[in-house]
């Protein structure tokens, strides 16, 4: 019996498109979940000046890195390896790595890895279709 509604050749670029949604998702929810529940909560704002408890030398970390833009650099860097390298799992790490860097306050950089990192799909659909 024969699958016409969904033919073997589209089933890996099904897959490879929600592994990245997957991970762009998952990215930007943890991200944000993160930016406010420990960076831009005033309770935990207070609880650090206060007494420091142990997540405080991460919250401060969290705020000295997106400070340099260090989080939307490394987006883009790993979409500049996905688009030299098009493979689904450097292409996933490139979206995850863009949806942090958005919620984390560096939506330059971010953006530019979310478009370069779908590049890198379109790419990838390129040579998976090529084959």
């Amino acid at each position: 019996m024969s699958d016409t509604t969904n033919p073997p050749g589209r089933r890996p670029i099904w897959r490879a498109l929600s592994i990245v949604a997957l991970a762009l998702a998952a990215g930007a929810f943890g991200a944000g979940a993160l930016r406010y529940n420990l960076i831009e909560s005033p309770g935990a704002a207070a609880l650090c000046e206060s007494g420091g408890l142990w997540w405080c030398p991460l919250r401060q970390w969290l705020v000295i890195l997106f400070l340099r833009h260090a989080f939307g650099i490394a987006a883009v860097a790993l979409a500049v390896i996905a688009l030299l390298r098009p493979r689904v799992i450097w292409i996933a790490l490139a979206a995850a790595a863009s949806g942090i860097a958005l919620m984390l306050y560096n939506a330059d950089f971010g953006a530019l890895a979310a478009v370069l990192a779908i590049f890198a799909l379109l790419r990838w659909f390129g040579a998976t279709r090529a084959r």
